[in-house]
């Protein structure tokens, strides 16, 4: 008799307890099974030259491989060649991937003329060039969702 007393009037709290452990079990698993997404380098041009900054535009092929739709607020990235660090830049691109689809998106990356005589130093006793993009990519979130995915691309070309 005693335990019916006291859930009758602790009946509000115990029912507001159990609604709240109900909400956060289904906030924790919407945000488990997302991937983050595949980041390659679709093209690289050299936008504009001035005497101490050289602008490039980078194109990268975002591939998500999520059944949901991938909201991107922005990117921020690094270009290293040969590793050394050349060129930095962001972009507040807004672009919606739907789940299992792919886009292009342009960062305008900046290198200064010391990173990139340095980067390019030592070029012409290669016969390929390394890259390396890192950076991450910047999503629309839930509470328990990441709003940022990191990512890392590389590879080599060849200079002959």
């Amino acid at each position: 008799m005693r335990k019916d007393r006291w859930y009758g009037r602790n009946k509000r709290y115990v029912n507001l307890i159990v609604v709240a452990l109900v909400v956060l079990a289904g906030c924790t698993m919407a945000g488990k099974g997302m991937v983050p997404p595949k980041i390659k380098i679709a093209g690289i041009g050299v936008k504009d030259v001035q005497l101490f900054e050289t602008r490039f535009r980078v194109e990268l092929r975002v591939i998500n491989p999520n059944d949901m739709p991938l909201d991107i607020r922005g990117i921020d990235c690094e270009l290293e060649l040969v590793d050394h660090k050349v060129a930095s830049g962001v972009t507040d691109q807004k672009t919606s991937i739907p789940g299992l689809g792919t886009a292009v998106i342009s960062v305008d990356l900046y290198a200064s003329v010391v990173d990139w005589v340095q980067g390019i130093r030592g070029l012409q006793d290669r016969e390929v060039l390394k890259y390396r993009i890192t950076g991450r990519v910047h999503v629309r979130g839930g509470p328990m969702a990441p709003s940022t995915f990191p990512f890392s691309s590389e590879g080599e070309l060849p200079l002959q």
